[in-house]
């Protein structure tokens, strides 16, 4: 029994004039031009997975701000209110900075870098100050710890 050969579905199709033979990928590439093929989807990396990169928008609001404000008064919550994170910041004042627990994530995730704005961008001169605010935060904690010890005795 003698069968006829398989054919593919595209064998009975003609493209449009204007569009070039869409089975061989060699003469689609020839006939196209270079902004019309494009094989690989683009990718655009995420400036945070690399260090040091700087995003191409940054904030108007200002990482020292927000750096002195959260470590003075977070635990009524200015800072959130300052960048602009209103509901949640009348919760962490109605709460005083969650008990301080809350009060204390938000400057450690503020010196690491991960505090953004209300239109989640990261905020202007981390970059520039972060080494500066991490010492400060260090050297006053160390500070007041050693005056609680020395005034419990």
């Amino acid at each position: 029994m003698h069968h006829p050969p398989q054919r593919h579905f595209l064998d009975n199709h003609t493209p449009p004039r204007n569009q070039p033979n869409i089975r061989n990928p060699a003469e689609r590439k020839k006939q196209m031009s270079a902004s019309q093929y494009n094989p690989v989807p683009q990718y655009t990396p995420d400036p945070a997975q690399y260090p040091g990169s700087q995003p191409l928008e940054t904030s108007s609001k200002s990482f020292i701000v927000a750096w002195v404000l959260s470590y003075l008064l977070g635990m009524l919550g200015i800072d959130r209110f300052y960048l602009g994170k209103i509901g949640t910041g009348i919760l962490k004042l109605i709460t005083l900075g969650g008990m301080g627990l809350w009060a204390l994530i938000d400057l450690i995730m503020l010196l690491a870098g991960k505090t953004r704005d209300y239109q989640g961008l990261p905020l202007q001169g981390y970059q520039e100050h972060k080494k500066m605010a991490i010492i400060v935060t260090i050297i006053v904690f160390a500070i007041l710890l050693v005056v609680s010890i020395v005034q419990s005795r």
